[in-house]
């Protein structure tokens, strides 16, 4: 595995500063901007315009998990900290001191964030509008990260699905899911949950327990 990145709608590799052709251990394509992304050996992160540029910059240093939804990009780094990029890049603040992230995720629209820290608890800022802070409320969106899914403990994985969807995976292997779900299989009728649910099946296919 040589690590390096072919973008093939640039129709070339990527390359740093410096004309070396590069070498990285993750790659991140946020399909609605068409941006890219590329965390390097040295936990630097790059980016650049996907299929249209094979010249990537970095823009932050010491940097573990990248993702993107819309131009919205959030970053994980070596102390646990979370970066918001849409320019120049911002530190998020509002955790209680002493929180550590590990992975983050960003809602379908762009304007929900999400943060699960080492505890296995989940933060969320942005937009609520589709219950998606999963803590009993809709409607009032926050720009400070305040605890998500309440109910839910031991958090290991989070992902986001479409239209204002939240999924979380604990440690007992159980699937939550909250915002705004899919209520009728049959009829793709969506509604508004604010409240984390045991996700046992979906249409014809079943969780296991474990």
């Amino acid at each position: 595995w040589s690590g390096y990145v072919y973008d093939y709608g640039g129709g070339g590799f990527v390359y740093a500063s410096g004309g070396q052709a590069l070498t990285c251990k993750s790659v991140f394509y946020d399909g609605t901007s068409a941006r890219a992304y590329a965390i390097d050996y040295s936990n630097n992160l790059y980016n650049w315009d996907a299929g249209s540029d094979v010249d990537a910059n970095i823009i932050l240093p010491n940097i573990l998990y990248v993702t993107s939804e819309n131009n919205n990009t959030l970053a994980v780094d070596t102390n646990g900290d979370v970066w918001y990029i849409n320019g120049n890049p911002v530190k998020v603040t509002g955790f209680p001191n002493g929180t550590r992230i590990v992975s983050v995720a960003v809602g379908d629209s762009g304007n929900t964030y999400y943060a699960l820290d080492s505890l296995g608890q989940l933060w969320v800022w942005g937009s609520n509008n589709y219950g998606q802070f999963g803590n009993g409320t809709s409607g009032t969106s926050s720009v400070t990260p305040v605890r998500a899914a309440t109910s839910v403990t031991n958090i290991e994985a989070i992902s986001t699905g479409e239209t204002g969807t939240m999924y979380a995976i604990t440690s007992g292997n159980n699937i939550y899911r909250w915002g705004y779900v899919v209520s009728n299989l049959s009829t793709d009728q969506q509604s508004i949950q604010v409240n984390p649910s045991l996700l046992t099946t979906e249409g014809s296919f079943t969780f296991p327990a474990s």
